[in-house]
């Protein structure tokens, strides 16, 4: 069952500073979204997903392949794991099928598979 890193998630208090930052400082793709920016690296849609709010980590992005996604998904559950499916936000992200569930931190991960490219 391999994973790998699909995109963060941030919170961010000021979107404007994160687009000057995205594209002039770090010289990426920045784009508008319906709940706050995306920035693009490479050939996927989006690796960072900015959303208005307190600045934090917001969601760990996980990406798996699409074969092994439901098999994930009972593996979390057998271990205890309370795993929702979340059509809305995978939506917003750019995937195929999302599964939300907490680490032990309480950070949010957000297993998917199927990313949309750019």
């Amino acid at each position: 069952m391999g994973l790998s890193l699909g995109y963060l998630a941030f919170g961010v208090s000021d979107l404007e500073a994160w687009r000057a930052f995205g594209s002039h400082v770090l010289g990426m793709d920045v784009t508008d979204a319906d709940d706050g920016l995306r920035i693009r690296m490479d050939d996927r849609a989006a690796r960072f997903h900015l959303q208005r709010g307190a600045d934090r980590l917001a969601g760990l992005g996980l990406e798996a392949d699409p074969g092994t996604f439901d098999d994930m998904v009972s593996h979390l559950r057998s271990g205890g794991v309370s795993v929702e499916h979340d059509v809305e936000l995978a939506a917003r992200r750019g995937v195929g099928e999302l599964a939300r569930f907490l680490d032990p931190a309480g950070t949010p991960v957000e297993l998917h598979h199927s990313p949309m490219l750019a």
